[in-house]
């Protein structure tokens, strides 16, 4: 019997939620949260998606030189809704641009560039205004893309349709998507045709089986933790540099070579050791606003919250309620 597109969502939907008690969570995420358990999530994230979500395309019928294969736009939001809520993560557009060219044939043609930001957190009720504020937990910095189209609607759609996909791929969303090409042109929406310039073939090397299985890619995170790159993207900065750009995918995207390449990089460094401050601990939440600054914002780091750079009359209390929350102080 054939299983239909909302029976395939729920089927998945309860494929996540059990793989979710196995890892000792539950999804979506509820808030307040921290960045620690943004982290406890990772694994989920980076979970096969549903096999029902792969699109192919004949390059004959794309106007490339090679097929191409890769997962749809809408199988990495659904993947984000199921494990953070669809109210706990969102994206912003800067910079964003269009310029018109002329394609072989003397058609106009429209290119979308933009930077794309993820943003995960959650939304509280400020006591002074009575608005929802968004809290920003984790980021990823912002991913230039691009995109082209003879039509000037699906030539944006295309460019926001594919920076999502490659922001949700840094936290693990579809790295598994190395079944032949992975290519990010393919995105829902965009109109391809003889204006796309065919890309060149990714190396063997690329091949889903050549990739880090997710053992290596936590060994691989967790020792750049050691060495002082907390944030995955500080990571990769570190040793694309080191290799002059030739190691330039995320962790999760690593080939294995790649990756014990990076460990040999890592282990010469010397262990990043954070220093100790020590906090007399409040046990109520007065006593947690009586705090000085340094000392509250020693305390939020245990926590692993980021606290804004000014701290003020106004956003004190909330503040201190995260963390009270957090703390089990009432």
């Amino acid at each position: 019997m054939k299983i239909n597109s909302a029976e395939r969502m729920i089927e998945d939907y309860k494929r996540m939620q059990a793989a979710a008690q196995e890892f000792g969570v539950t999804i979506p995420l509820v808030a307040p949260f921290s960045p620690a358990d943004v982290d406890k999530l990772m694994p989920l994230l980076r979970m096969p998606l549903d096999e029902g979500s792969i699109q192919r395309a004949r390059g004959a019928d794309i106007g490339r030189s090679y097929d191409s294969t890769g997962y749809s736009y809408q199988a990495h939001v659904d993947r984000m809704n199921y494990v953070f809520g669809p109210t706990n993560w969102t994206w912003k557009v800067t910079n964003e641009a269009v310029e018109e060219g002329i394609t072989s044939n003397s058609r106009t043609k429209y290119v979308y560039s933009g930077d794309i930001e993820l943003l995960i957190g959650y939304r509280r009720l400020s006591e002074e205004t009575n608005q929802w504020e968004w809290v920003t937990v984790h980021s990823v910095p912002p991913i230039p893309t691009d995109h082209e189209s003879i039509e000037k609607g699906s030539a944006r759609k295309g460019m926001l349709s594919k920076g999502l996909k490659r922001s949700t791929s840094i936290l693990g969303v579809g790295a598994d998507a190395y079944l032949g090409i992975l290519d990010d042109d393919f995105v829902s929406g965009a109109e391809l045709g003889e204006h796309m310039q065919p890309r060149k073939k990714r190396q063997a090397s690329r091949m889903k089986d050549d990739l880090v299985d997710q053992l290596d890619y936590e060994q691989l995170v967790s020792l750049g933790k050691i060495k002082g790159f907390k944030l995955e993207t500080k990571l990769r900065s570190y040793y694309q540099a080191q290799t002059e750009g030739r190691i330039a995918n995320d962790p999760a995207n690593l080939t294995k070579a790649e990756a014990g390449e990076v460990a040999d990089i890592l282990h010469k460094l010397p262990d990043h050791v954070e220093p100790i401050k020590t906090v007399t601990r409040p046990s109520t939440f007065d006593e947690l606003m009586a705090l000085e600054e340094s000392d509250m914002r020693a305390l939020a780091a245990e926590y692993n919250i980021q606290l804004p750079a000014d701290i003020n009359e106004k956003n004190k209390a909330p503040l201190c309620k995260t963390i009270a929350h957090l703390m089990g102080i009432n």
